[in-house]
C-alpha cells in the first residue's frame, strides 16, 4: 500500500516564509528546489498566518498553516524520479548559473532548445513542466 492510499491532505505548522518557498511560482526569489520538488508531486495551498503573540512565548517568526495534498501522479509525464530530483538539484546548485551552464554535464544546449526553453534561461525562471520535460530529455539519453 502506498502513502497516496492513506494521506489525501497534510496540514502542517511551518515558519511563514518556509511555506512561502514552498508555495512560490516561477519567477520569483522565493522559487527554489523545494517549491519545484513539492509542487511536482503534491497540491499546495499556505491556508493561514498566525502572529507570534499567537503563542507563549512569542516566537521571533511568524507561523503559517499549509495543506499539502499528495498527487496520484505527477502533474506531467515524468519518466523517472531520480533524474527529475538530480536535474532540479543541479540547476538551484548555484542560482545565478544559466541553465545552460548548470546542466551542461548532463544536457547539451542543441536538446535544451528542442524542447522550447532557452539556454540563457535561469532555474527560478523555469516552470515545474520545464524541469519535467529536462528531465525526461536525460532520462532517455540514458536510456539510449
Amino acid at each position: 500500500m502506498s502513502y497516496k492510499d492513506v494521506i489525501k491532505n497534510m496540514y502542517f505548522m511551518l515558519q511563514k516564509e518556509v511555506v512561502e518557498r514552498i508555495c512560490a511560482k516561477s519567477g520569483t526569489k522565493k522559487y527554489g528546489r523545494l517549491s519545484v520538488m513539492l509542487q511536482c508531486y503534491c497540491d499546495v495551498e499556505s491556508m493561514l498566518i498566525i502572529k507570534p503573540d499567537a503563542f507563549y512565548p512569542s516566537p521571533k517568526v511568524e507561523s503559517a498553516i499549509i495543506k499539502i495534498t499528495p498527487l496520484s501522479k505527477p502533474k506531467y509525464n515524468l519518466l523517472n524520479d531520480k533524474s527529475f530530483s538530480l536535474i532540479v538539484k543541479e540547476a538551484f546548485s548555484q542560482r545565478r548559473k544559466t541553465i545552460r551552464n548548470s546542466l551542461k554535464k548532463f544536457l547539451n544546449e542543441i536538446d535544451i532548445r528542442e524542447i522550447d526553453i532557452q539556454p540563457s534561461a535561469r532555474a527560478e525562471n523555469l516552470s515545474i513542466k520545464d524541469f519535467i520535460n529536462l528531465s525526461n530529455l536525460y532520462q532517455k539519453s540514458l536510456d539510449n
